[in-house]
């Protein structure tokens, strides 16, 4: 059940991450503000990340075995958001934290479904 839940909210979160980064990048070309559903994706983000790392702890104390890769592609993003925390950085580089989580998140997600 737990890995179920695990696998659903890992998909919904790199769907999720892959919609705020798209829209931003389209927003920022187009100079324009976020509406409504850019803070509904952005916040599904932020808030399926520590649900997804809970369950995916739950899922491999469970098991017993977890893939160093996986493990590793999943945690960057928080190790990502204390390395890029300084705001002057991000403003002048507003897309870098986004993009790598979302590769890292990507890369978690395929080596993932290829563990079960």
């Amino acid at each position: 059940m737990i890995l179920i839940l695990h696998t659903v909210s890992a998909f919904i979160l790199v769907i999720s991450h892959t919609l705020f980064l798209a829209r931003s990048a389209w927003l920022v070309k187009k100079k324009r503000g976020p509406k409504p559903f850019d803070r509904l994706v952005l916040n599904l983000s932020q808030l399926l990340l520590p649900l997804v790392i809970l369950t995916g702890a739950a899922v491999s104390l469970k098991s017993g075995t977890v893939s160093f890769f996986h493990m590793a592609a999943g945690l960057s993003p928080l190790l990502l958001m204390f390395l890029f925390r300084k705001r002057s950085f991000r403003k002048k580089h507003p897309f870098i934290l986004p993009l790598l989580s979302g590769l890292l998140l990507a890369a978690a997600l395929l080596s993932g479904l290829f563990l079960y």
